[in-house]
């Protein structure tokens, strides 16, 4: 037998092996989707922090991924640069400032 055949058959003996274990699932009904829990530390962060509260980094990057965790949430980060690093405050997101990204004719 060549090495393409024995691959050949090697897939369907694991193709029948895993419908063979279909016969044993049980189906179940009415069962909630769990919801999914999305983000590390950043994402915990934001969900603690209450609007107006700020956070203090010592690098852009890491003032940069809170805010976009922020923004994940539906809230607006605003960042800003001190004498010792960056600090990103947790505001409303207002909609009616934001600029519009459609040019106007």
């Amino acid at each position: 037998m060549s090495k393409r055949s024995v691959a050949r058959e090697q897939k369907i003996t694991a193709f029948n092996n895993f419908y063979k274990g279909l016969k044993k699932v049980i189906i179940e009904k009415d069962i909630a989707v769990p919801v999914r829990y999305r983000g590390g530390v950043n994402q915990r962060l934001a969900q603690r922090m209450e609007e107006g509260d700020s956070v203090h980094f010592p690098t852009a990057s890491m003032a940069q991924a809170l805010a976009m965790a922020l923004m994940r949430l539906g809230f607006r980060g605003v960042q800003r640069k001190d004498d010792h690093g960056y600090r990103v405050w947790k505001v409303e997101a207002n909609t009616d400032n934001l600029r519009s990204t459609t040019k106007k004719i």
